[in-house]
């Protein structure tokens, strides 16, 4: 009886420690994330970019004995539209007991352009070009400043040099590249007109 009521004290702590650091959204065991929608586009043209690819990243903070720290948990991708138009659906799906839904990064890239990373849900959560107050990093510290959301703008890479040295890879572990068919395609045509050994379509 006093083994039953340590482990039940002990999932007890635990849950009233997760709760609080729950993302919107995302909780203990059940990991949520709502669907997103954003336009790529030129960084000098300003024009849409079709055939982008957009890897959704998703994370849960992990809590341990000495802390806790932030790992990948899935992914999702998208290809752009003739209009540089992409959308990406909703994830759930059940996660480790002692960790909680993180936040979720994105990759956006073209083989002939920079790759972007964005890190927070928030930047393709509502109508790309929506103008939003969010922490900016400026001379006096950190300030709230107007962005514009859900565009990203890809700057052309003008040399084989830049474009070997900035090419992104595939990301996470095996059970993960399976669900990078078009990031990996893109991969492996960049990889190959750079000559560059590609990487295998069957993993």
């Amino acid at each position: 009886m006093k083994h039953f009521i340590f482990i039940f004290a002990v999932l007890v702590i635990v849950f009233s420690l997760c709760i609080p650091i729950a993302r919107a959204g995302s909780g203990w065991l059940i990991y949520y994330e709502r669907s997103f929608k954003g336009r790529v586009i030129d960084g000098e043209t300003k024009g849409p970019i079709e055939g982008a690819v957009v890897v959704a990243q998703y994370h849960s903070n992990v809590l341990g004995p000495t802390g806790s720290h932030t790992t990948l948990i899935d992914v999702q991708e998208a290809l752009t539209d003739g209009k540089g138009e992409f959308f990406i659906p909703s994830k759930t799906k059940i996660i480790y007991p002692l960790s909680v839904g993180d936040d979720t990064s994105f990759l956006v890239w073209k083989p002939g352009y920079n790759r972007k990373d964005i890190w927070g849900g928030y930047f393709f959560a509502k109508e790309p070009g929506t103008i939003e107050n969010r922490p900016v990093h400026t001379d006096k510290g950190v300030e709230l400043k107007p962005v514009r959301i859900g565009i990203a703008e890809l700057e052309l890479v003008k040399t084989k040099e830049e474009r070997r040295k900035l090419m992104p890879t595939r990301i996470g572990e095996l059970s993960d590249f399976k669900k990078q068919k078009q990031f990996i395609r893109l991969l492996n045509e960049e990889r190959r007109s750079l000559g560059l050994e590609t990487f295998d379509t069957k993993d």
